[in-house]
């Protein structure tokens, strides 16, 4: 049996459990009739090679730590580092004043008399190391961008961009990507996933309760569009782990368990559209013909 015929079965199940839960969002007035067909009758070749539920929590386990999949906020780190450690306050001091400093056009001057850090081995933790990108990758960012944001008569577009990075920046920006194994670009996960913070102490993922650690200008709508992946992520918390597990409560014909997980992904989707019906109130779009 090939791999790929186990792969369109366990697509035929997601198909199923996908189609029931669209028709019962689009029609909720009406009960829930769950439709699980019996795949151990439909393919016997593919059940026959079935695995254990230990196996499948150690397949599921191995994927989480491939993909830094958290069993509880899903993509986002349990806490994010809000400032490097004191070795560092040259790039943070930079950060602190990055959006007027993007504002003024003042920050390639700042870079160029930036000293050279080269003490690596104290970004030591991964949150170190994922804070060191977020500082990095918004200077790198701005230094090669930020002039759009400054209107200058008497400079053209050419005159404005930089062919090189100052080696301040450049060498240890390459170093903590590498370590990352990620690219030596601004990226989803430098501004959505390990920048955010909780407003209070009580550490709902709701609008109104997430900010930015950092940012690189000071428009409001650069926080509405960067916390509202972040929000989003946090509200799915555990279900993706345990939408990994939800073919075997299909195969075993186990209604009380995707009933549940399916009451489980309408909740989400509800709180999903919530939060597209406030966008507008956290990203103004005028922002973006700036």
């Amino acid at each position: 049996m090939t791999k790929g015929f186990r792969a369109r079965v366990a697509a035929s199940a997601g198909i199923v459990l996908a189609g029931t839960t669209l028709s019962w969002l689009l029609n909720r007035n009406t009960s829930l009739k769950f439709y699980a067909p019996d795949f151990r009758k439909l393919f016997p070749a593919f059940f026959g090679h079935s695995i254990t539920l230990c196996d499948k929590q150690k397949s599921v386990q191995r994927v989480a730590e491939k993909y830094e999949l958290d069993p509880e906020v899903n993509m986002l780190p349990q806490d994010t580092c809000e400032r490097l450690p004191s070795t560092f306050d040259p790039w943070e001091r930079i950060l602190d004043e990055l959006p007027d400093l993007n504002e003024r056009g003042t920050l390639r001057n700042r870079v160029e008399f930036l000293p050279l850090i080269e003490r690596e081995d104290e970004l030591n933790r991964l949150s170190l190391l994922r804070r060191a990108h977020v500082v990095l990758a918004m200077i790198v960012q701005s230094y090669v961008f930020g002039h759009v944001l400054v209107k200058h008569d008497n400079e053209n577009e050419e005159d404005k961009q930089v062919q090189k990075i100052p080696v301040q920046i450049a060498r240890p920006f390459m170093f903590v990507c590498d370590k990352l194994g990620i690219a030596t670009i601004v990226c989803s996960c430098t501004l959505d996933t390990w920048n955010w913070k909780f407003k209070s102490n009580d550490k709902t993922f709701c609008l109104g309760n997430l900010t930015l650690v950092s940012r690189m200008t000071n428009e409001p709508a650069e926080v509405g569009f960067h916390i509202i992946p972040a929000m989003m992520n946090g509200i799915v918390g555990d279900l993706i782990s345990h939408l990994f597990f939800v073919d075997e409560a299909i195969i075993s014909r186990d209604n009380a368990t995707i009933i549940n997980m399916i009451q489980r992904m309408k909740n989400v989707f509800e709180k999903f559209l919530k939060i597209f019906q406030h966008a507008s109130s956290l990203i103004e779009p005028s922002s973006f013909d700036r």
